[in-house]
């Protein structure tokens, strides 16, 4: 596979997340991850997860391709 590829693929993975992320509720909420409860609203921004993941891919994807 080539670098635009994988880079695509990532990037459909993370807004399918991101959509995920926004319609329900996860059950690892870490302690980087934005979380606002107010009535009428929800909003949740999964910034320490986000980046985990992506240091987790980065390295399997170093490891895929060596």
């Amino acid at each position: 596979m080539d670098f635009g590829r994988i880079m695509t693929i990532t990037a459909g993975v993370f807004t399918l997340m991101t959509l995920v992320f926004n319609f329900i509720r996860t059950p690892f909420n870490i302690p980087g991850d934005i979380y606002i409860d107010r009535v009428g609203m929800k909003f949740y921004i999964p910034v320490l997860s986000t980046i985990v993941i992506s240091v987790a891919i980065t390295i399997l994807m170093s490891m895929i391709s060596k």
